[in-house]
């Protein structure tokens, strides 16, 4: 019997401009196809990813975060490129939204070299600080859990002779680590998997170089200094993907200063039409108090309806929503 794939139908129509870092419809459906797809078990991920057409995979799996980073020799034009997949929470009941708490944690900056107490000093791009940089807890500990012990090229570089290593267990950073330089390398991930995604795009920096980070439907991540810090290291290649009244990247709400977690940039929102436009996050804010009121209301008739009614504001959330807006887009569907 032959095998019959879910995802990526017709791949090998769609070209993968490998190495572009602006935003592009045909890279936003391969990751969004990626994200999908990290959610189903290892074997049909395995098999969907072979079926179209790439060639190694590593799977990360510990303390309840997973994901998979897969290598392709290039689609038509464009060559070769690596994808680095989170897998989220798919559900499409008001339960998503019990999986977003509202804890910050200290984020160890190694992208930085500590000068004074309370005072860094920037190696990239990111501007001079005098601030902690705090991210959410839950999202940060999932990141720990598949990130490995690879130490940076900055520290390698003290020690060329090899005389330096980090005795932990292997993951995320010595796959990435291993792979060729040159090898253009995107960061994907739909709701939590999108939050996992962006964290993993900075601290991936101190090894090689990101090409770019889409992400599917993600909620609020860090807090402003570390936002304006990947904004800076990451400018031009972050794309942020909304689905019009999907909930979620509207969480946790900001009410600072109890709350002040920031989204970074740039905003792709698609509209109720499936039509796309890039926004920055102020022209968007303020229909975020309208989007969270929407939900409450749906939240109250979905617990009045015994959860036979689900709220627009979670099915929005849907991957598969997402992957329809932009094969929308491609003009891959109706």
């Amino acid at each position: 019997m032959v095998y019959q794939p879910k995802y990526f139908k017709g791949w090998s129509q769609v070209a993968f401009p490998a190495g572009k870092q602006s935003y592009t419809v045909a890279i936003a459906w391969w990751l969004a196809q990626c994200s999908q797809l990290a959610y189903e078990n290892k074997i049909t991920v395995a098999t969907e990813l072979k079926q179209a057409g790439f060639e190694q995979i590593a799977f990360f799996d510990a303390g309840g975060t997973q994901a998979f980073l897969a290598t392709h020799p290039g689609v038509n034009t464009g060559g070769k490129f690596a994808i680095l997949a989170f897998r989220g929470t798919e559900q499409d009941s008001i339960d998503i939204l019990t999986d977003i708490n509202f804890v910050k944690r200290l984020f160890p900056n190694e992208n930085l070299v500590e000068a004074e107490p309370q005072t860094v000093k920037a190696t990239q791009k990111s501007p001079k600080k005098t601030a902690s940089f705090y991210a959410h807890g839950g999202f940060l500990e999932g990141i720990y859990n598949v990130w490995g012990s690879a130490l940076s090229q900055d520290i390698q570089s003290l020690y060329p002779e090899g005389k330096v290593e980090w005795k932990g267990t292997a993951g995320i950073s010595e796959a990435i680590n291993d792979l060729a330089a040159d090898l253009p390398l995107y960061l994907t991930g739909h709701s939590l998997g999108g939050a996992l995604a962006t964290l993993a795009a900075y601290k991936a920096l101190v090894y090689r170089q990101v090409t770019g980070l889409y992400t599917f439907g993600s909620p609020r991540v860090v807090q402003q200094p570390l936002a304006e810090a990947i904004n800076a290291d990451l400018a031009g290649r972050l794309h942020r993907v909304v689905n019009h009244n999907d909930v979620v990247p509207r969480l946790p709400p900001r009410l600072p200063p109890i709350l002040d977690f920031h989204h970074v940039e740039q905003l792709v929102y698609f509209t109720k039409l499936r039509k796309h436009k890039h926004m920055t996050i102020t022209n968007i804010v303020l229909s975020d108090t309208g989007v969270l009121a929407l939900a409450f209301l749906e939240i109250i008739l979905a617990l009045i309806s015994f959860k036979r009614y689900i709220p627009r504001t979670i099915l929005n959330h849907r991957i598969a929503e997402y992957v329809k807006d932009i094969e929308r887009e491609l003009s891959l569907t109706a």
